[in-house]
């Protein structure tokens, strides 16, 4: 058979990146401020020595390709997910949801290392830190996955580190290599990646069709701490690398350039019960809007809106649009 034909093996999209348990905890802990002329940063305190009551936990699934995945299956896409889970419970977990979300697992399940952990501490003020266990997700292999047998319209790359990102980019070109269409390939560089800075990244860029970051993080692409603005940031990093770019800038909405035309949309004001997640949200919005033939201004509206869904809630899942209400 075609492989292009095989309906089990050609997806809408690929997700290529992490998956992990994500456990949040509340407790009342302090933010202190430390000043000085080159630092100015709020760190969470802890009392030495004593026992912290925890208020209340949640605990769920997440990581950049089992939160993208899922939230382009509830949009109606064939989707896939790539990552590296352990053989043990945690991975159990993962394996059942993404099955539950019509996502079809084509990743590794590891014996020698645990499935990736997150905690994520918020502290009464809202604020948080998340502690993260890579585990199994830096040792993703592109060998057992035989992605010369899978093809897809479109892959999302998010959160990889170390050897894992090679493996990854094997992947890219693999599947690419095997599909008849050309496959549009969205990068999420994360901020591991990103602190490598752009002469690490151009190696990559040929074989992206579009960035999609924060701010934050093309910041310190662009490697310039002169620049403030959205609009001077995302100029600054088209005109390094060539490639439209989607970037978020929180509370400020998101911006979107191709070296045409410029656009920007803005965040409504709400109340934010839990931020994690809300970049795979936007990206998964915005991607399905490029996928549908929409507009950048429309793309952009469809990351919001599901951004904005999401950080409402607890869990980079919970609340992931599905296709109906995102049209709305």
């Amino acid at each position: 058979m075609d492989k292009d034909s095989d309906p089990d093996r050609h997806f809408d999209i690929i997700s290529i990146g992490s998956a992990t348990i994500d456990q949040f905890v509340y407790t009342d802990i302090q933010l202190i401020q430390i000043k000085s002329s080159s630092l100015a940063k709020e760190l969470i305190a802890y009392p030495l020595g004593s026992k912290i009551l925890v208020e209340r936990f949640h605990f769920f699934t997440g990581g950049s390709a089992s939160n993208t995945s899922v939230g382009f299956s509830r949009l109606g896409l064939k989707a896939g997910c790539i990552s590296n889970i352990g053989l043990d419970y945690y991975g159990e977990i993962i394996l059942k949801e993404l099955k539950k979300e019509k996502v079809a697992f084509l990743g590794s399940t590891d014996k020698s290392h645990p499935t990736g952990f997150s905690v994520i501490l918020d502290s009464f003020a809202k604020d948080r830190t998340i502690l993260a266990y890579k585990g199994a997700n830096d040792f993703l292999t592109s060998k057992p996955l035989s992605p010369s047998e899978l093809t897809a319209k479109a892959l999302y790359v998010g959160s990889l580190a170390g050897n894992a990102f090679n493996e990854g980019v094997k992947l890219i070109k693999s599947i690419k290599a095997n599909s008849r269409e050309h496959t549009t390939v969205f990068f999420n560089p994360s901020a591991y990646i990103a602190d490598k800075g752009l002469p690490f990244l151009s190696k990559y860029l040929p074989l992206v069709d579009c960035l999609i970051l924060n701010k934050e993080e093309a910041r310190l692409l662009v490697e310039n701490p002169h620049l403030s603005k959205p609009e001077d940031i995302i100029t600054a990093l088209y005109l390094r690398t060539k490639k439209p770019i989607a970037m978020t800038d929180g509370a400020n909405g998101a911006f979107y350039y191709n070296g045409k035309s410029f656009h920007h949309k803005k965040a409504r004001k709400i109340k934010v019960l839990e931020s994690t997640g809300a970049g795979d949200a936007f990206s998964v919005g915005f991607c399905f809007g490029i996928l549908s033939g929409k507009t950048p201004a429309t793309c952009l509206a469809y990351g919001i809106k599901n951004s904005e869904s999401v950080i409402r809630h607890i869990g980079a899942k919970n609340n992931l649009l599905k296709k109906s209400t995102i049209l709305r």
